[in-house]
């Protein structure tokens, strides 16, 4: 992966987090957690997940989004699934 497509990869992904937590983009961390550091439900949660999906064309399976519990896993798993196209 080339440096600007990670840094676009990186932008879009901070982005849809700040759009969906309403967190400033600048606040947004790799040790965050999504529930009790940002105040997100299971619906907010669901919300989230689809939103990596349509954006990034990926679909994760019941079990790896139950697995998402920080910014860096939701960063990580979305750079495994990425990573045959990036």
């Amino acid at each position: 992966m080339d440096g600007s497509t990670l840094i676009d990869f990186n932008k879009k992904f901070t982005a849809l987090i700040a759009k969906t937590t309403e967190v400033a983009e600048e606040s947004i961390e790799p040790p965050l957690r999504f529930n009790q550091d940002m105040g997100m439900d299971s619906l907010d949660m669901v919300n989230l997940v689809v939103e990596f999906e349509n954006e990034f064309h990926v679909e994760f399976t019941d079990d790896e989004a139950e697995k998402i519990i920080t910014v860096k896993d939701a960063r990580e798993l979305l750079m495994k699934k990425l990573k045959p196209v990036l």
